[in-house]
């Protein structure tokens, strides 16, 4: 995995149990994407998630993208006409710092 998980909180809400931390990309990207799978978070299936820049120490201007499809973080910087965002391709995003709270059937008790 090229993904370091650290979990902040964990618990359930109603029905649902959630997951809020960060995760830390390694240096080595995949261009197709850093797979996350609801496993990975203690969870069944994603009912919701939403992963946002680290502000703070990040200091690249990728966007974090999540491929609900393919269960998927998508990282995508500006195309050259600023119109578009295309993958980064092979850019080191070591360190690159990503916050990540989800929702979702619970897999098993916190």
């Amino acid at each position: 995995m090229g993904l370091t998980l650290s979990e902040n909180a964990s618990g359930v809400f109603g029905n649902l149990g959630y997951w809020m931390g960060t995760a830390t990309f390694d240096a080595a990207y995949a261009v197709a994407g850093e797979s996350l799978t609801p496993a990975d978070l203690r969870l069944k299936n994603f009912a919701h998630i939403s992963i946002t820049p680290d502000q703070l120490t990040t200091t690249t201007a990728l966007i974090p993208i999540w491929d609900d499809s393919a269960e998927k973080i998508l990282l995508m910087e500006a195309n050259d006409d600023a119109e578009a965002f295309i993958e980064p391709g092979t850019d080191d995003v070591s360190a690159l710092i990503v916050y990540i709270w989800a929702l979702g059937t619970v897999r098993e008790y916190f």
